[in-house]
């Protein structure tokens, strides 16, 4: 089990630090000791966690002492002006307003998509709109098959996640277990990833090159897999159809 934390929540009054309270208590988040912070006004009242009244604290860097994580909730310029301070009392501040989303000293995190980049904080950690957060992978599909209009098929599609401490190369489409050992998948997106490995991963751009000019030929022969086979073109399965492009590839060389 997680050791247990000193959080603090800035904002705890408002529809965002309430909304962190309730998912701080619904994970069971590992919490030693809440500390809840708002506005002026707002100091003496008290929110509710697990049950229990917490009374609002002014905010003051003596209120921060011990302070492990604090989920800063209040707004840009609060964030702005408070975030510091909290950092400089001993704190990691993950602050859900956009006060540093294009900080390039701040990383801004996006669930599912670059943990890692937490890693390399200096105290502040920016969170995105709650709109990428909860869309992330529904416009990455709609995107994907949009895309796909425009190369005539998502199997013509490669793709990269760069920027990490590796690089991952793979087709747009990802996997179709319902074709699975048919013969009729086009490799494209596939051979071209590999092509962007070579090119981003390796630094061998000629090698690149001569991959994508290998398909540009085979596509210009006039051969087709089943998903983008019109009339008058040499349909193929996936097999001759990557062996015509491994031919394509050898002859430059």
């Amino acid at each position: 089990m997680a050791s247990e934390l000193c959080i603090a929540v800035v904002g705890a009054t408002g529809a965002a630090g309430q909304t962190t309270l309730r998912i701080l208590e619904e994970r069971k988040f590992p919490v030693r000791e809440l500390r809840a912070f708002a506005s002026e006004r707002s100091v003496g009242k008290t929110v509710t966690f697990r049950g229990e009244p917490i009374t609002i604290r002014r905010i003051e860097p003596t209120a921060f002492k011990g302070v492990e994580i604090a989920f800063c909730s209040a707004g840009s310029a609060q964030s702005k002006e408070y975030a510091p301070m909290i950092v400089k009392a001993g704190a990691t501040v993950i602050d859900k307003s956009n006060a540093f989303r294009m900080d390039p000293d701040v990383p801004l995190v996006i669930p599912e998509i670059n943990a890692h980049a937490a890693r390399r904080h200096r105290g502040i950690l920016a969170c995105p709109n709650c709109t990428t957060i909860v869309t992330e992978n529904t416009f990455g599909d709609i995107l994907s098959d949009e895309a796909a209009i425009l190369a005539g098929s998502m199997g013509m599609l490669p793709s990269a996640s760069l920027g990490g401490a590796v690089g991952l190369y793979e087709p747009v489409h990802g996997t179709a277990p319902d074709i699975a050992g048919k013969g009729i998948a086009n490799p494209i997106a596939a051979i071209l990833s590999a092509a962007m490995l070579l090119r981003y991963a390796l630094g061998l751009e000629k090698d690149a090159e001569r991959v994508e000019r290998a398909v540009l030929r085979v596509l210009e022969e006039g051969h087709r897999t089943a998903d983008i086979a019109q009339a008058g073109t040499n349909a193929v399965g996936t097999r001759e159809m990557a062996d015509l492009i491994v031919r394509a590839l050898e002859a430059q060389y």
